[in-house]
């Protein structure tokens, strides 16, 4: 089991809620002003790649400002 921050453990697979992209959370960001930002890992072309993503567009997620700050990024909730 990973670190949680948030609503996103650290070493738990994830996927963004409108682009075909699924990777592993290996790092969380949190903004004073603008969006928590998770960075996903995954394997491509025999290369890690590290893709940045809002928190609010990580499936799963929900947009709370009262208890998170930085998640005020005006991001629809995600979806379920």
């Amino acid at each position: 089991m990973g670190k949680t921050t948030g609503e996103i453990e650290l070493g738990k697979t994830y996927r963004h809620i409108r682009l075909p992209i699924e990777g592993t959370a290996t790092a969380y960001t949190i903004y004073l002003t603008g969006c928590n930002q998770v960075c996903l890992e995954r394997m491509r072309n025999d290369k890690i790649e590290h893709i940045w993503f809002d928190e609010t567009n990580i499936k799963g997620v929900s947009l709370t400002t009262k208890e998170r700050p930085g998640a005020d990024c005006g991001t629809a909730p995600a979806p379920g």
